[in-house]
């Protein structure tokens, strides 16, 4: 059996509080909890070396060999 559609208003209900944040991305409004952190953090860039870079480095040109030349039989 196939249930219906679900409202979510009926199953997930939360009002926007004193101590909540909102944030809109693409239209999605998404509520929480405030968080702070003790100290800043920073995204660092991958290293040149690590294996995952230069595995997809080796993997590019093998994909695009393998799709010219499949086109060439089709």
């Amino acid at each position: 059996d196939k249930e219906g559609s679900i409202n979510t208003k009926t199953y997930l209900h939360i009002e926007k509080q004193q101590d909540h944040y909102e944030t809109v991305i693409h239209g999605r409004r998404l509520i929480g909890h405030q968080v702070y952190l003790n100290t800043p953090t920073q995204d660092t860039a991958p290293d040149t070396q690590d294996p995952r870079i230069n595995a997809l480095k080796q993997w590019i040109p093998i994909s695009q060999a393998v799709r010219y030349n499949r086109s060439e039989f089709m």
